[in-house]
């Protein structure tokens, strides 16, 4: 398994619109077949800063998603939004165990 985890940084003026595109981004992307886990979530606190957490089967699954449509018209809004800062990164997951 491979997780990706980070953030990103919007205008807060924008974040209205940027949660709608989010909200678009995230219902496609759930719907890949090597998709696990994708999500934005708001960190409290910080206006227009979001956490980002996505699980994926394989990196051929990612390196599709990268292509796709959907996360291609996303990343066309970057200067819209008013992204200002994202930090994201990968890791290599060998084992996984259920605490609760």
């Amino acid at each position: 398994m491979i997780i990706i985890s980070g953030h990103i940084a919007i205008d807060p003026a924008n974040a209205e619109q940027a949660e709608a595109h989010m909200i678009e981004l995230m219902t496609h992307t759930r719907e890949e077949p090597e998709n696990l886990s994708y999500g934005f979530y708001p960190t409290l606190g910080q206006p227009g800063r979001y956490q980002l957490y996505e699980e994926w089967e394989s990196q051929a699954g990612i390196d599709a998603h990268n292509v796709s449509a959907h996360f291609l018209a996303f990343m066309g809004l970057a200067g819209e939004l008013g992204i200002t800062e994202a930090a994201i990164n990968q890791f290599a997951v060998s084992d996984k165990t259920k605490i609760m």
